[in-house]
């Protein structure tokens, strides 16, 4: 994992895609974002980093749009995004993105 800041706990919001997914039902591609981001975020956590991932912070029960609003506040309390494999397949992934940009988070992208 890429350093983000030197001398402090830098905590990094994890950004998966969900409906960007080739999986074919709603829940395969939830489950399957789910498993990838704690993979993720498991490798943070050993680097020394806080991680939160959507799942962290919204129900299953939730709708898209209150989901997508709890993620961005989520974001915003984060010092970066991690950009997950699939990003720019993603809708949310996309609005996360501009969010980060927009108010200076430190950006990491996984190109794979």
């Amino acid at each position: 994992m890429k350093e983000l800041f030197s001398g402090m706990r830098t905590k990094v919001y994890i950004s998966v895609p969900i409906n960007g997914r080739k999986e074919e039902t709603l829940l395969e591609k939830r489950i399957k974002a789910i498993e990838y981001s704690e993979k993720i975020k498991g490798e943070l956590v050993l680097s020394g980093y806080d991680a939160i991932t959507p799942f962290d912070v919204c129900c299953k029960d939730a709708d898209e749009n209150e989901c997508i609003g709890k993620d961005i506040t989520a974001l915003l309390n984060s010092d970066a995004i991690y950009l997950c494999a699939g990003w720019r397949n993603s809708k949310g992934c996309q609005l996360e993105l501009l969010a980060a940009q927009i108010y200076g988070k430190e950006i990491i992208k996984d190109e794979l």
